[in-house]
């Protein structure tokens, strides 16, 4: 019988070898090789390698836990192959744009965001002129007070505090059709960038940049060295800016040197944490519900239900003191091992209906739901943003905006296509 370590080896090779050849057959399908699947299995990767490396493998979840992780990995990308073969139709022609109706959705889109980041500013008895002028400082005070988390706010305000996931995709679209300028949507994305560090939480700033990446590659379709050195000139920035907070977190909380631990419990904890919650260690009272977070949300923000399982979970000691389980949590806690594999193949399957969407029938409101779609792969190693409310309010107003926007239809010389060609991917 071999021992645990053989066996670790053993599942790791086949897992990485598995999650290639998925990887491989979906771009011979697709043509594209920088897909929300390779982002997907960019951050599983580091995730599970972290996992076992970092700290002389204190983080280290056990072979049947990686053996869950990788199979989930394989359902994920297997969901997203079935779905690319099955549902894949022909090209349609698209529709033009209305410029006024464009530009004015896209100005109001910002205005709503600024109004709302005022607002929330001023909740914190601070002007944003204060905040700003020491944004760096200031945001790690306010996360330390946690004012993020109990922080009240009007439902409006609520959907405008995140709406750069509506407008990078706008602006970006507009200056792809020659309406707006590249002045101009830098200095969109520049707003959006210092607002996202203004919210004293990081997961705004992957969004910009993630949201910014997908659009640029999907509206500019530049070529395979360029792409991938912006991938990775991107990827960089935003490791360096986690990593880099996240040390000044820990040394504003224990007077002391910054440690790198707290840094692999955000890479590397989710596995162990995971382990946990696969045991049975971490406690969930609503059984069968968690998988339907935005449906229950809405039921008990109308008193239909008076409690629901909810996003926040408990820490676990073991994995440093974190609370994120990768985006299986929900599914596992609603069916077990069983529930988390069928909910990793219909994930994919479900952002890859979208992406065979957006990729053949360019509209804007196809392409910001992929882009957010995206995002929610990012963040698959931490938490499951799939099934929460936002996803279906900005698949909502994504829809409305474009029908506000696109009126007539569009000449070849203004179609965008998503998927580069092969011979340039």
């Amino acid at each position: 019988m071999m021992n645990d370590v053989t066996s670790a080896y053993v599942v790791n090779i086949v897992g990485f070898a598995g999650a290639a050849l998925l990887l491989r057959a979906l771009a011979a399908r697709t043509g594209d090789w920088l897909s929300f699947a390779h982002v997907f299995s960019f951050v599983w990767t580091v995730n599970l390698l972290v996992a076992q490396l970092a700290l002389n493998g204190r983080l280290r979840p056990e072979v049947p836990t990686l053996i869950v992780l990788f199979g989930a990995w394989w359902m994920f990308l297997a969901g997203a192959w079935w779905t690319t073969r099955t549902w894949t139709v022909s090209a349609q022609p698209t529709q033009g744009i209305e410029k006024v109706n464009g530009i004015a959705v896209l100005v109001a889109l910002v205005a709503l965001q600024v109004i709302a980041f005022t607002f929330e500013v001023g909740r914190q008895q601070l002007s944003v002129a204060a905040l700003l002028g020491n944004l760096w400082r200031t945001g790690v005070e306010l996360r330390l007070d946690d004012v993020y988390s109990v922080g009240e706010y009007p439902f409006t305000f609520s959907i405008w505090r995140w709406d750069h996931v509506l407008y990078i995709p706008l602006a970006m679209y507009l200056h792809a059709n020659r309406l707006i300028s590249a002045k101009s949507v830098a200095a969109i994305l520049g707003l959006a960038v210092v607002m996202a560090f203004g919210r004293y939480t990081r997961a705004p700033v992957l969004q910009v940049a993630v949201i910014s990446l997908v659009c640029w590659l999907a509206l500019y379709r530049p070529r395979a060295r360029t792409k991938w050195i912006v991938a990775g000139a991107v990827t960089a920035v935003v490791l360096a800016a986690f990593v880099v907070s996240q040390l000044n977190l820990t040394a504003a909380y224990t007077n002391d040197e910054a440690s790198v631990e707290s840094v692999f419990a955000y890479i590397g904890g989710s596995p162990l944490a995971y382990q946990a919650l696969l045991r049975g260690d971490v406690p969930h009272d609503v059984a069968g519900l968690y998988s339907l977070d935005a449906l229950n949300y809405v039921l008990f923000k109308l008193s239909v239900v008076q409690q629901y399982g909810g996003v926040i979970r408990p820490y676990v000691d073991a994995a440093l003191g974190t609370n994120i389980y990768t985006f299986l949590d929900a599914y596992t806690m609603d069916g077990g091992i069983a529930g988390a594999l069928f909910g990793a193949f219909l994930t994919g399957g479900v952002v890859a209906f979208v992406f065979n969407r957006a990729r053949t029938r360019p509209t804007y409101g196809n392409l910001t739901f992929y882009a957010y779609l995206t995002y929610c792969c990012a963040m698959a190693v931490a938490n499951n943003e799939f099934i929460r409310t936002g996803v279906f309010i900005n698949a909502g107003l994504a829809w409305l905006i474009g029908r506000l926007i696109h009126a007539r239809p569009l000449t070849a010389r203004r179609s965008v296509p998503l998927v580069q060609d092969q011979a340039t991917s």
